[in-house]
């Protein structure tokens, strides 16, 4: 495979999810890394499965009624506004992402949304004002009104020399009291050798990550004054597994993962 091609992590995530979107350099990073680590499709899945069930927290039990989610990546049914919506018809989410390509493809999806529901804005986590200062943010969402943040596995792609913290911390500080925040994050913890494949492959592919341990992801939680609800952080599939979803192993994981709440 040639060095710094033009991949994709947003379509060779969707490859892992048996998506139809990845262009031959996404085909070959990500059978390169299916052959590396087996398990990288259920890590995917668990990963898809945290945001489902998070969401239906969220909307079914919490009552939460406004969706920020930076960082969607392709669509995939049922996805964050299908969900809420299923809860109250009432429900607005603003989806974000950086990616012309996925920004394409979650507009074409809105065509069957409510008019003013749901909007699509490309912007990027590391310029949060570009997100938070959005007319279509701003049209959508009542920053007077809880708000959840969903951040799932999307800072896995922002290295530290981006500055992810505090991008992050200047978007949990514009949340009123009795919002909410959605973190999952991507860990070498249970497979260390496999994942610095993986980040090879990645880097080869054009495409930058940085794992983070289990102190570094929980370090987003406290630096941000949040309280963590019940699981806890956890692997994702460990975060309230279903009967459909069981809890398998940490490494078919790979994730770290926690839904808390701003006081």
């Amino acid at each position: 495979m040639t060095a710094h091609l033009d991949g994709n992590a947003a379509r060779l995530y969707n490859r892992y999810l048996e998506g139809k979107d990845a262009h031959p350099v996404d085909d070959a990073a990500a059978q390169a890394v299916m052959e590396v680590a087996p398990w990288v499709q259920r890590v995917a899945q668990h990963n898809r499965g945290f945001l489902r069930r998070s969401v239906h927290y969220l909307a079914g039990e919490v009552g939460i009624r406004q969706f920020l989610d930076i960082g969607v990546g392709m669509p995939q049914s049922p996805n964050v506004h299908e969900i809420a919506q299923s809860y109250a018809a009432d429900a607005r989410v603003v989806y974000v992402d950086h990616d012309p390509d996925v920004i394409s493809h979650c507009r074409a999806m809105m065509d069957s949304t409510p008019e003013g529901m749901v909007e699509v804005l490309e912007g990027d986590v590391t310029r949060p004002q570009s997100i938070l200062g959005a007319a279509e943010t701003q049209r959508t969402l009542d920053f007077t009104e809880p708000i959840a943040l969903l951040l799932v596995t999307v800072l896995l792609f922002v290295p530290d020399d981006q500055h992810p913290r505090p991008a992050v911390k200047r978007i949990i500080d514009e949340l009123p009291s009795g919002s909410h925040f959605v973190f999952a994050h991507a860990t070498a913890d249970f497979a260390p050798t496999e994942v610095a494949e993986i980040a090879r492959i990645y880097a080869e592919a054009g495409v930058r990550t940085q794992v983070r341990t289990e102190a570094e992801v929980q370090q987003f939680f406290t630096e941000n004054g949040l309280e963590l609800v019940e699981p806890g952080m956890v692997t994702t599939n460990a975060w309230r597994p279903t009967e459909s979803e069981p809890f398998t192993t940490r490494i078919e994981s790979g994730v770290w993962a926690g839904v808390a709440r701003k006081p």
